[in-house]
């Protein structure tokens, strides 16, 4: 969140949605921050547990975000104003994706229900506003999501269809 002249970074829990289970309540893994400092230069980025430093999103396929039956989401976690994220459809550039706040469906399927998790049943998913969308033709095979970081920095997930 930028604020006038100041960015204010929320993080991530290692935690989780407090221990029940691999992804906190907005969708993003479990994890921690990782800050870059040289002289007076900042960067961050974060690192989920046990995953590679280029694992920063999780696409779903066409219709597993139950408030988009037609379209492909991306839970890019650590996105912020200065992030740019575009979509292939089977290789070709189709353009940005649409961000919009949405509720990540894995933390549905974990987390939406009284029973659910076991572990604490108080935990429920949370709307977030790191979501993106975009409407794949109903033949494409695949689909790539590309974000870029503020540094320049670039993620790619492909998912097929």
């Amino acid at each position: 969140m930028r604020d006038g002249g100041a960015t204010h970074v929320v993080n991530g829990a290692v935690c989780g949605a407090w221990w029940s289970g691999p992804i906190c309540q907005d969708g993003t893994p479990n994890g921690y921050m990782v800050y870059d400092v040289r002289g007076t230069e900042l960067r961050w980025r974060y690192q989920a547990t046990g995953k590679l430093a280029e694992h920063q999103m999780r696409v779903y396929a066409r219709g597993e975000d139950r408030s988009a039956l037609d379209e492909v989401a991306a839970n890019i976690w650590a996105w912020d104003p200065t992030w740019t994220v575009t979509w292939f459809e089977d290789g070709a550039r189709r353009g940005l994706m649409a961000r919009r706040e949405s509720r990540d469906p894995m933390s549905i399927e974990l987390h939406d229900g009284p029973d659910k998790p076991a572990v604490n049943s108080w935990v429920q998913p949370i709307p977030t506003g790191h979501v993106f969308f975009a409407t794949p033709s109903r033949q494409a095979r695949e689909i790539t999501v590309e974000a870029t970081d503020g540094w320049g920095g670039v993620y790619r997930e492909t998912r097929r269809l």
